[in-house]
């Protein structure tokens, strides 16, 4: 097939978007030219990849757990103003793409494996997150309090589902978290029609908008330096998963325009129903004194409860975080395409099985499993009654590695970005510097605990770990990596880069706009 090197640069045939199996072609076409084959067959369309993040970032669910933050950092004020805040996303071959081309191929090598640890411990977080929340929904009929050998088997019970649900075909797969996305929509609606009715019928008042957008109270015991901007984390960790389609580009139609269209309007839904509900439980929160104190520290289960009585609230919280665990089946997935991704420029110490695309299910099976098994294995720490936390801030500062990496690279490109059908512009740099410094921000609080008077023994030392994963990395840099990871094709990537730049210039004379072309046809 010829590559970008051999293509004609005058010729100018564009593809329709709207031409589905022209542009997999040619998307195809690109795949090849960068030394690689297409191993997964196109399945997701604009509907799935938007699932797929829906079914498992519910931002309902997640702000039922993480609204604490909020309201102990900043009462009405951290509940009303820090709903939503914009990041990019993350993903080794970003760094490879934009880092400069001397350091491409190590860097990207540490990112990898600073992404297969993010893998492990979100897949690790996110089971023992919804199984605590399961047990905890359960414990309200019965007053029973789950000890942490009980959670560990239902998260362990939660990675196995989500392996079988990994092994339906991927095709078929898609129409379970679309089912799952409806049902995150349904329930939304519900809270959000259900919850001031409630509070409407029963005589209670709505408190003020004066108060909910004006009154800021801290209730934590750190300085307001540090309680003001603490009170986004809600935001950050909340608003997750909406970058899953980059992950499952090679597996979607049309991935150059459905791909960004979907992160975008998925990032906007997610932002805007997140605002949506904390407006609404800060208007139908009457006592934020007691929510700061609520000693489950479940304020927004604890007000449901109140509102519509402890056998409905129950059993709507048991349906989302149920159908909320079920679609986590999409981080599993999410995580092992990028896995394998890594496996397929060598970077991994075997590379054969981890690499393989099952043509029967579409999927990495190799990858999944020992994600899974990965994933089970960090599960076991859950038996610390300080490990949880550890697992969850290691994820953290994990991501937030890869954020910062090609944010900064973003800012310094050297002219190595080129602009998609989707950018901000002139405002690109300006909003990835805040975002650098807003992810340099989140990593350093990550290592402090709640309390403000802490000490060496209540430090989290989730950093010393994460640097002994680095230095590891780097060891297996020399010792393995240096000589099977390939990284990115750099003169095929630069010959790429100049294809963009001259089409973008002969749009910009003849007046067109970027999103209304795609890449060029190939001839076989």
């Amino acid at each position: 097939m010829a590559s970008i090197l051999d293509r004609d640069p005058d010729a100018d045939k564009k593809m329709d978007p709207r031409n589905s199996i022209a542009s997999d072609f040619a998307e195809d076409a690109v795949v090849h030219d960068f030394g690689y084959s297409p191993s997964y067959a196109r399945v997701f369309r604009s509907l799935g990849a938007m699932s797929l993040i829906m079914a498992m970032a519910s931002p309902m669910c997640g702000i039922f757990i993480a609204v604490s933050y909020q309201i102990n950092y900043g009462g009405y004020w951290g509940l009303t103003w820090y709903e939503y805040l914009l990041f990019n996303g993350a993903n080794y071959w970003w760094t490879a793409a934009l880092a400069p081309p001397s350091i491409s191929r190590p860097l990207s090598f540490i990112a990898g494996m600073a992404n297969i640890m993010n893998a492990l411990t979100s897949i690790a977080s996110f089971a023992w997150a919804s199984s605590s929340s399961i047990c905890t929904i359960i414990g309200l009929f019965t007053g029973w309090i789950p000890t942490n050998p009980i959670i560990f088997a239902v998260a362990i019970g939660t990675c196995a589902a989500w392996v079988f649900t990994t092994s339906i075909r991927m095709d078929k797969a898609s129409l379970v978290f679309i089912s799952s996305a409806t049902l995150v929509l349904v329930s939304s609606a519900y809270f959000v029609i259900g919850l001031p009715v409630a509070q409407k019928t029963q005589g209670i008042p709505f408190t003020s908008a004066a108060t909910v957008f004006g009154d800021y109270t801290n209730y934590s015991d750190w300085g307001r330096p540090v309680s003001v901007p603490f009170t986004f984390c809600c935001a950050a960790w909340v608003i997750t998963g909406w970058n899953a389609p980059s992950a499952v580009a090679e597996e979607t139609h049309n991935a150059r325009i459905v791909a960004p269209r979907s992160i975008i309007n998925k990032y906007c839904l997610q932002a805007g129903m997140g605002m949506l509900f904390c407006i609404l439980l800060a208007f139908c929160i009457t006592n934020m004194e007691a929510a700061a104190s609520d000693p489950a520290g479940y304020a927004a289960f604890t007000l449901l409860i109140d509102r519509w009585g402890l056998k409905v609230a129950g059993a709507f919280l048991l349906i989302i975080f149920l159908n909320t665990s079920i679609g986590g089946a999409a981080v599993l997935v999410m995580m092992s395409c990028q896995t394998a991704a890594f496996a397929r420029d060598g970077g991994m110490l075997f590379n054969g099985k981890p690499s393989y695309v099952s043509p029967r299910i579409n999927m990495p099976i190799y990858t999944t499993m020992f994600l899974t098994i990965g994933g089970m294995l960090i599960l076991c720490l859950g038996f610390s009654p300080i490990a949880p936390e550890t697992i969850y801030s290691l994820a953290v500062i994990a991501i937030m590695v890869l954020y910062a990496l090609h944010m900064i690279f973003r800012v310094f490109d050297n002219g190595r970005r080129v602009p998609g059908p989707w950018n901000m512009g002139r405002f690109g740099k300006p909003v990835h510097v805040l975002g650098f410094l807003t992810v340099v921000y989140m990593m350093i609080m990550e290592c402090f605990p709640p309390q403000g008077n802490w000490t060496g023994a209540t430090l989290n030392y989730n950093w010393a770990v994460f640097l002994g994963a680095v230095l590891l990395s780097t060891l297996l840099w020399f010792s393995h990596g240096s000589r099977s990871y390939k990284g990115v094709n750099q003169e095929m990537l630069r010959a790429w880069r100049e294809q963009e730049h001259d089409r973008g210039l002969n749009q910009e004379g003849s007046g067109e706009s970027r999103s209304e072309t795609y890449i060029e046809g190939v001839k076989p």
